[in-house]
C-alpha cells in the first residue's frame, strides 16, 4: 500500500513538472487556470503586506500629533513645578503672617531673624542667624517661635549670631512643671543625627507624682536673666534613678531642623513682670 502511495505521488509531481515546464497551448491553459485559482489569495497577501509596510511609516498628521503631545507633556511638568512653588510660597507666607501676629501680640522685645546655616551632629546642634550686635542681640538671649523655645544665642558677631538649639546637651534651662512646685534642669541628649532628639528634665524628686505625664514644662529665670514662662515641652514619661527622677520631655518645637525664621528676645531683668503666666 505504501509503495502504491509513493508511486502515485511521483506521478503527480512529474505531471506538475510537465505542466509548468513545457510551453504548449495545453500547459499554458492549465497554468492560467491555476494562477486564476490562486489569484484572490495572492491579492489578499499583497494587500496585507502593503498595510503592514504602511503602518511603519509616520504620516504628517501623526508627526504633528507626536510633537504636540511632547509639548503638552513638557508644559504639564512645568505647571507641576510652578504649582509646587506656589504651594511653598503660600506656606511660607502663612508662617510669616503667624510670626508677625505673634510679634505684634507679644510683650517681649523681639528681633526677627532668618536661619542661614544649621550644624547638626551627635555632639552639637547649632544654627546661624542673620542678626547680630548691630541689631541689638547679645549672648544668652533666648530664641523662640510661637510654639516655644528654640534655643539661646551663644556667639554674637556684627551681623550674624550662632544659636545653640534646646536639643543640644549644652543648652541647659531651669524649668518647672505647670501647676506644681516641681523644678529641674532641662537638657538635650546626645543622639545620632538620624534620630529626633528628646529632652530630659533632670534632678526631680525621687517620689514625684507619675500622673504628671502630659503636663507642660516652662522655663524659670536663671543667672543669665533667662525669662520665665517660655514653653519648653510636654512630659512624655518618667524614669527613676538611684537618687532622683528624670522626665523625658517632648520638645514644644518639633521642626527645629526645618525652621526658617525665629525671634530673639531682648528682655531686660526689669521687664520680666510683663511675661504671661502659663495657664
Amino acid at each position: 500500500m505504501r509503495r502504491f502511495n509513493l508511486f502515485a505521488l511521483l506521478i503527480f509531481l512529474g505531471a506538475l513538472v510537465w505542466v509548468f515546464t513545457f510551453d504548449t497551448p495545453t500547459t499554458r491553459g492549465i497554468q492560467g487556470r491555476v494562477m486564476a485559482f490562486f489569484s484572490p489569495f495572492t491579492r489578499a497577501g499583497a494587500a496585507v503586506q502593503e498595510r503592514v509596510a504602511d503602518s511603519h511609516e509616520v504620516t504628517p498628521e501623526a508627526a504633528v500629533l507626536k510633537i504636540e503631545n511632547e509639548r503638552l507633556t513638557l508644559e504639564n511638568e512645568r505647571l507641576k513645578i510652578v504649582d509646587q512653588q506656589l504651594a511653598e510660597a503660600r506656606a511660607q507666607l502663612g508662617q510669616l503672617q503667624a510670626l508677625f501676629k505673634f510679634n505684634q501680640q507679644s510683650n517681649y522685645q523681639l528681633t526677627a531673624a532668618r536661619v542661614m546655616v544649621r550644624k547638626n551632629s551627635a555632639w552639637f546642634r547649632q544654627a546661624t542667624i542673620d542678626k547680630g550686635a548691630l541689631q541689638g542681640l547679645s549672648a544668652g538671649s533666648p530664641v523662640i517661635v510661637p510654639e516655644g523655645l528654640v534655643g539661646r544665642v551663644v556667639k554674637v558677631g556684627p551681623e550674624e549670631s550662632e544659636i545653640l538649639l534646646v536639643t543640644d546637651e549644652l543648652c541647659k534651662v531651669a524649668a518647672q512643671i505647670e501647676g506644681t512646685a516641681e523644678r529641674g534642669v532641662l537638657e538635650g541628649v546626645r543622639v545620632s543625627t538620624s534620630r529626633r532628639p528628646d529632652l530630659r528634665l533632670r534632678f526631680l524628686p525621687r517620689d514625684i507624682d507619675k500622673n504628671l505625664v502630659g503636663r507642660k514644662v516652662y522655663s524659670l529665670p536663671d543667672y543669665i536673666s533667662f525669662p520665665p514662662n517660655i514653653l519648653l515641652g510636654t512630659i512624655a514619661e518618667f524614669r527613676a534613678g538611684d537618687y532622683s527622677t528624670e522626665a523625658v520631655i517632648k520638645p514644644a518645637v518639633q521642626n527645629l531642623d526645618r525652621l526658617k525664621y525665629v525671634f530673639v528676645m531682648g528682655l531686660g531683668a526689669d521687664d520680666k513682670s510683663a511675661l504671661p503666666v502659663p495657664r
